[in-house]
């Protein structure tokens, strides 16, 4: 597969792409905004319960390497099921 250009897109992409990278909107506002421009349908990732039973979110601490900060954030797993055989059926990770 050929790497796509700037050609490849659509004009009225770039200021919506532009505005996501330099923090003047969200990355959900992007996907929103963009998705007229997708050959298919873009439905998003359904939102999960804060008291989601099956699903772990302890803090990572960590002390930054290059400033006299620490970094927090949450790694998101999912607990094992309690019935032998049987597999998650979604996965998630929060950055």
């Amino acid at each position: 597969m050929p790497r796509k250009t700037i050609q490849d897109f659509p004009a009225e992409i770039w200021p919506l792409f532009n505005s996501y990278v330099h923090g003047r909107s969200s990355r959900r506002d992007f996907l929103e905004k963009a998705a007229k421009f997708a050959a298919v349908p873009f439905y998003g990732a359904q939102p999960i319960a804060e008291d989601a039973k099956r699903i772990e979110a302890p803090l990572s601490v960590r002390a930054s390497s290059t400033a006299s900060t620490t970094i927090r954030r949450p790694v998101t797993t999912m607990r094992r099921p309690s019935w032998p055989g049987s597999a998650p059926s979604i996965s998630s990770k929060r950055t």
